[in-house]
């Protein structure tokens, strides 16, 4: 386990592509001339006292509350149901009314991708062209519900990822491995909180919090596994953190890089995205402070780092209230993005 000390300087980052990436998002909702500079902040158990919670055109650079390198998870002991501090979360999110507008095309002509063929005539078309739809494959059963013990939560906010030889899916607070090929189930289910456990980072959330909004990707590009699902308080506030862990291998059984990264010390980061991207993993989040809407953060975590289980950092930026639930493009497959 390696617990991080105070920031006290600027943390020296070559780091440029992500930077960029997070400047891009600022200019594109016409705050980048409000950004001065960059504060780095250590994790919040570190801090005297909370900084502001929510700065939007600013940018924040952390270090991950904690890292380690876990056992395989083959080896470890499923986290017990009666202690998944899973919650059916009443925090929803707030309800958007849009004023009607001018339609698209209206305002900038024919959409060229809409199409006006009938489904019947698309048929008649695709099957004089000679293509055939592909096969189904594999067809089996996965998570569910009643996997989740006496913790039903709803909606299930499932999550799947295909790797080279597993198929993984997460039912929000349980997930399952399986073989993809034959649909065995090779591990599995248990709660998602077992692949932290004695995970001591940021007081041990990750390890004794279940709260859901998973997240599991296949990094095509290194041939690894993300999982990821957020912890907040009882009453829907910070310090919010995303767990986070990177499979050694491709082997979704063995080692893990386990991170703890903050999110806010005051608000929790409701409905995270994950994508993977060349130069970072990219995180959006809803961040709200009990019923109260803070406005949407984007952050970008140092990918390259993570694939090696080194000291990690994260770059946040947030934006307006007037924003809501950025979906981050994910990058399928190994070729790279122009």
């Amino acid at each position: 386990m390696h617990q991080r000390s105070a920031v006290t300087g600027v943390v020296g980052l070559r780091w440029r592509p992500v930077a960029l990436v997070l400047a891009g998002v600022l200019c594109a909702s016409g705050m980048l001339p409000t950004l001065a500079s960059a504060t780095v902040e250590a994790p919040h158990h570190a801090h005297p006292s909370p900084p502001s919670r929510h700065r939007p055109g600013h940018l924040v650079v952390r270090r991950d509350a904690g890292h380690d390198e876990s056992a395989p998870l083959s080896s470890i002991v499923p986290a017990a149901v009666g202690q998944s501090g899973a919650t059916n979360r009443s925090v929803p999110p707030p309800l958007r009314h849009l004023t009607p507008t001018r339609s698209n095309s209206a305002r900038h002509g024919r959409d060229p991708l809409l199409e006006t063929a009938s489904p019947g005539l698309r048929r008649t078309a695709t099957a004089a062209a000679g293509i055939v739809a592909p096969t189904p494959g594999v067809g089996f059963p996965g998570v569910s519900n009643a996997d989740n013990g006496a913790t039903a939560v709803w909606p299930p906010d499932t999550e799947g990822a295909v790797g080279l030889q597993y198929y993984v899916q997460w039912v929000n607070v349980s997930f399952a491995v399986y073989d993809k090929a034959t649909g065995a189930l090779v591990y599995g289910p248990v709660l998602g909180n077992t692949l932290w456990s004695n995970f001591p980072a940021a007081g041990g959330v990750c390890q004794t919090s279940n709260q859901g909004d998973p997240i599991v990707k296949y990094d095509a590009l290194a041939n690894r596994w993300l999982f990821a699902q957020l912890t907040y308080s009882g009453n829907g506030t910070g310090p919010g953190y995303e767990c986070m862990a990177v499979s050694a291998t491709s082997n979704p059984l063995g080692q893990y890089y386990r991170y703890a990264f903050e999110i806010s010390p005051t608000d929790f980061g409701d409905y995270p995205k994950i994508s993977v991207w060349p130069d970072a993993y990219y995180l959006t989040v809803n961040q709200f402070n009990g019923s109260t809407y803070d406005g949407p953060a984007v952050f970008a975590l140092q990918r390259s780092a993570m694939l090696s289980g080194q000291p990690a950092v994260s770059v946040e930026a947030s934006l307006p209230t007037t924003y809501f639930s950025l979906l981050p493009a994910d990058l399928d497959g190994t070729t790279p993005p122009p």
